[in-house]
């Protein structure tokens, strides 16, 4: 296979290897952060629901009426990543990708105060609208989250281009006709080139996403078998690679992950990118409604 292993490691291998480390926490975080938030908040909007026979919140008064106002507020706020991010005499207010942290952060807590705040009961007409309205806004922006976050290089970088993401799955194959993963390379192409056809009809457009999903999962677990073949294969003449199968074979199958991933970000980028376009259609309307009844909840508390 081609494969050199040596087991002593340069200094500047291993402030490499320490620098790669730190680099994939932050991947880790970046791509974990959004999924642990969420799965809090269920985590507390369930034991609040259990509880909310025994809470004795009331809306109008006490703890129940604050939390609506820390609630209404947080809610508030969440427009000014948005003029942060167009309005350039703004940029005193810090990083964008800050605001935008914020901004994705309150659009789950805000509503999640705002049903505490409810006791979870849907109250009046113009309660109930207010909270419909909150809700809405919020399962809009975890729609948004995603579309985002696939069509950015890095949930808080630079709008990608498909030239970008093509440039990237390209010296991902390259990299793979060579050393350790040449024996792989014709197979990968042949995924690649199956993966990337164009959809020919707009049903088989929307289900692209499913499709794609199908084919490189049905992939890794191919080229998953090749790799441990053709190392086990290689290990009976090589010493070198039988004492480093176990690491070489960790290696081969994050590099065929990696680039897997990387054509899939190719083959869906339209989709989510026309998705993302539609989501801001449709996000924007949402939270100006959300205004509307919110200040008529708070204008109807306060005067009936």
């Amino acid at each position: 296979m081609g494969v050199s292993v040596s087991s002593r490691e340069a200094p500047g291998q291993r402030a490499s290897r320490k620098n790669g480390s730190r680099t994939s926490w932050f991947t880790y975080g970046e791509k974990y952060a959004a999924p642990v938030g969420y799965a809090l908040a269920a985590l507390v909007i369930g034991i609040g629901w259990l509880g909310r026979d025994s809470s004795n919140l009331q809306a109008g008064e006490g703890l129940g009426y604050w939390l609506g106002i820390v609630g209404g507020v947080t809610m508030a706020v969440l427009p000014l990543y948005s003029a942060r991010k167009r309005v350039r005499l703004l940029r005193w207010l810090g990083p964008i990708s800050h605001w935008f942290k914020a901004h994705m952060g309150l659009g789950i807590v805000g509503p999640v105060i705002i049903l505490f705040h409810s006791n979870f009961q849907l109250g009046d007409l113009n309660s109930r609208v207010a909270l419909y309205c909150a809700l809405l806004v919020a399962g809009s922006g975890i729609v948004g989250r995603y579309l985002y976050a696939n069509i950015h290089l890095g949930l808080y970088g630079r709008r990608a281009t498909l030239a970008d993401l093509q440039k990237r799955a390209q010296e991902s194959l390259e990299r793979t006709d060579s050393g350790l993963f040449r024996s792989l390379y014709e197979q990968l192409s042949a995924i690649d080139r199956e993966v990337l056809h164009d959809t020919d009809t707009l049903g088989a457009a929307a289900l692209s996403p499913v499709a794609v999903a199908w084919k490189t999962h049905v992939a890794t677990s191919k080229l998953d078998r090749a790799i441990t073949a053709q190392l086990a294969e290689a290990a009976r003449t090589s010493p070198s690679i039988a004492e480093q199968r176990q690491r070489l074979e960790g290696v081969a199958k994050r590099h065929i992950r990696e680039h897997l991933r990387q054509v899939r970000a190719v083959a869906l980028f339209g989709f989510y990118e026309r998705g993302f376009a539609l989501w801001h259609v449709i996000h924007l309307p949402f939270f100006f409604l959300l205004v509307v009844a919110a200040i008529v909840h708070v204008i109807a508390v306060h005067l009936y």
